[in-house]
């Protein structure tokens, strides 16, 4: 299993005290990890959606001591406030 699999727990104890990861069929299904989290710097003009959405993914990344190669799962969303 990869060290950010272990981090993130998905893994499950066997009978035999064993531990079996995700890659080996171990994660129970609706198990979530949130690894890292980033902000971009929202107000600050010059860059678009696009860019403000890597800022903060990068940030996630670093947070959390992950490689982009390391993510199995990426899920995003946006929220609209006073018409932005």
């Amino acid at each position: 299993m990869s060290d950010a699999a272990e981090r993130s727990g998905a893994a499950e104890t066997m009978g035999d005290g064993s531990r079996r990861g995700a890659d080996e069929g171990g994660a129970k299904q609706g198990a979530i990890a949130i690894l890292g989290a980033g902000m971009h710097p929202w107000g600050k003009w010059g860059r678009n959606f696009v860019e403000y959405g890597i800022a903060a993914a990068n940030d996630a990344l670093a947070d959390a001591g992950l490689a982009w190669t390391d993510v199995q799962f990426v899920s995003g969303a946006d929220t609209m406030r006073n018409g932005y």
